[in-house]
């Protein structure tokens, strides 16, 4: 009666090993996250973990236990093949997705989500750009190898013949046995008897953010993800829609119904250029290396131009950041707009805006245009000249990304020399040699990314000195903004404030003189903060906030995967997405983190909405 029973038994047993001894490797392949581990710092991540591995381990057991029915009445070799390939299958799933997930928390700082899946369906060469020799060895080792050593335990331990293919003479109480176990097993995917079903938060138990990171399953984390994705208008629902929307009105209420402003520009109608500068941060400037300052240019840059020196990013990806920058549109924790082709169609955006004032439209990038959709979303917001890695000879391709910064900066000069000058343009630059793997033709520091940083601050520095050497400066409007949170120094939190800091500088000669703004912004805040110093219409941008209006009501917002943070000058806060574990900045918590909360929800159902 129980021989259909003790397969089962040691299934789970082997995948909840497994399961368990991965959190000690990734712990250990991060040590310079986790550097000072102990037994019972591991001991404390395995314990908390443990419900959502057993959770993780009774789905796998779903199809050996119907198999286990079926052989109670049909005695055949056939079962035993498709235990055997259906254990090769969940053998190859749990080896990639660990592998994936280990090389990727070095890069995002969360576990494995469907993120990294819509990058690489986008563009696969993109996708792997980052992956360094080292990493692709690890995958190409040890892929193949977990698979072998975990098909190989199974098959030796679980699928005997003389637990599948006896002929059971108590074939009654043998299914009622196994249908007991199924029921067990389904308390194990739902995650015990308690109100909630497994979820991410469960596993959550420090104060210590990378040890409730440890602590979480991969493939459960994934699994989640895929499943939460698309439900937007039931994601983050906090109150009524009626509450929401009141609180989200009073973080945006008005000191005055007037809009106090002033004019930082001296002509109506400049050429802009927005450059984007990947990665680059606030920390990242104030940060000397080898007692050098690594970005020297954009420094100076900033003590002679206008800077917004309290501004944000919103996210922590391209594709996340660039939907704030052109559409004011705030960041989504757990996706990206931008995946959804039907629904950025109906945003609006600054280019857009700018095409129906007269600006021609121009988008220089050095790497596949197709990545993250980027392609599609440019379309519908009116570029119609765009340039990236095909547009380049192979000879400048020697990136992983595609082109390094500075052709795609004498990209932009060479077209700027033949365009026609009856119009004023409007150019994005999109640099990438700052993003990982940090590969440039410069080695001014021992360290990787301050080099990739150096290089593109002086890629930066070039750009405008050829602007003036074509007669281009004097008409025009240069915006430096980064494209998301920053990537260095490398010891920032993903709830660290610090690490949203960037810089928003405006220069050129279109500027009437240098100043300094401190008001608190982010990226959504940009489309209204420009269209009001070129006399054009905001409305459109619900989010956005003009940071020169002194009667508005200003603050910051950031989201990442695993949190999200809103603050003005009078305080703030961070939540837990997954612990709804609350950080105050500041001394005030409400009404910040009530506010936040309906901020989310609008963003979600004004995203199902689209």
């Amino acid at each position: 009666m129980f021989q259909r029973i003790i397969p089962l038994i040691k299934f789970f047993i082997l995948l909840l090993i497994f399961f368990i001894i991965q959190k000690p490797i990734f712990m250990g392949y991060h040590a310079g996250i986790y550097s000072e581990l102990n037994l019972k710092t591991i001991a404390a991540v395995i314990q908390a973990g443990l419900p959502m591995d057993i959770t993780m381990a009774c789905y796998f057991l779903v199809i050996p236990t119907i198999l286990g029915f079926i052989s109670i009445f049909w005695i055949s070799k056939s079962l035993l093949t498709i235990l055997k390939c259906y254990s090769l299958f969940i053998s190859t799933i749990i080896a990639l997705l660990f592998i994936i997930d280990l090389q990727l928390y070095s890069y995002w700082g969360f576990r494995l989500d469907t993120t990294p899946l819509f990058y690489f369906v986008s563009s696969p060469r993109s996708a792997m750009a980052s992956i360094t020799l080292p990493e692709y060895i690890l995958g190409l080792v040890g892929i193949p190898s977990i698979i072998a050593i975990l098909y190989f335990c199974i098959t030796k331990v679980v699928l005997k013949p003389k637990y599948w293919l006896t002929t059971n003479s108590l074939k009654i109480k043998s299914t009622l046995l196994l249908c007991v176990s199924l029921g067990l097993i389904f308390l194990g995917i739902r995650g015990g008897w308690t109100v909630s079903t497994m979820n991410l938060s469960r596993v959550y138990f420090s104060t210590d953010e990378k040890l409730n990171q440890a602590a979480i399953n991969p493939i459960f984390s994934l699994m989640e993800s895929s499943m939460k994705e698309q439900n937007f208008s039931k994601q983050f629902q906090y109150f009524s829609k009626e509450k929401a929307n009141n609180l989200v009105d009073s973080l945006n209420h008005r000191i005055s119904d007037e809009i106090e402003t002033r004019n930082l520009l001296k002509i109506t109608q400049p050429n802009i250029y927005l450059v984007l500068l990947e990665s680059f941060s606030v920390p990242l400037m104030e940060t000397k290396v080898e007692g050098k300052t690594i970005t020297p240019h954009l420094n100076a840059i900033a003590d002679s131009s206008i800077y917004f020196t309290q501004f944000y990013a919103n996210s922590f990806r391209t594709d996340r950041g660039l939907i704030s920058i052109l559409s004011g549109f705030p960041s989504q924790p757990n996706t990206s707009v931008m995946k959804y082709t039907r629904k950025t169609q109906k945003l609006p955006s600054i280019s857009s805006t700018l095409k129906n004032a007269g600006y021609d439209l121009s988008y220089f990038y050095g790497g596949d245009i197709n990545f993250t959709n980027l392609n599609a979303y440019l379309k519908g917001a009116g570029f119609e000249y765009i340039v990236s890695d095909k547009d380049f000879p192979i000879q400048q391709k020697l990136s992983k990304w595609g082109v390094h910064d500075e052709f795609v900066f004498d990209k932009a000069i060479e077209y700027l020399k033949v365009r026609r000058q009856e119009k004023p343009h409007f150019s994005i630059i999109q640099t990438s040699s700052s993003h990982e793997p940090f590969e440039v033709p410069i080695h001014q520091f021992e360290s990787n990314k301050a080099n990739a940083f150096a290089y593109t601050d002086k890629c930066l520095s070039n750009f405008i000195e050829n602007l003036k050497t074509i007669g281009e400066w004097e008409n025009s409007l240069i915006i430096l903004i980064p494209d998301h949170q920053g990537a260095f120094p490398e010891n920032l939190s993903n709830n660290s404030l610090d690490r949203y800091h960037i810089p928003l500088i405006w220069t050129g000669g279109a500027i009437s003189k240098p100043d300094t703004i401190h008001t608190i912004g982010s990226q959504i805040d940009l489309a209204a903060t420009l269209l009001a110093q070129l006399q054009l219409p905001q409305q459109d941008f619900n989010y956005s906030k003009n940071l020169l209006d002194s009667n508005a009501m200003h603050y910051g917002y950031f989201s990442f995967p695993e949190f999200a943070g809103l603050w003005t000058k009078e305080g703030g806060v961070i939540l837990n997405l997954k612990s709804a574990q609350v950080q105050s900045i500041g001394e005030k918590e409400e009404p910040f983190l009530s506010q936040l909360k309906a901020y989310i929800q609008k963003v979600y159902l004004d995203m199902d909405a689209l």
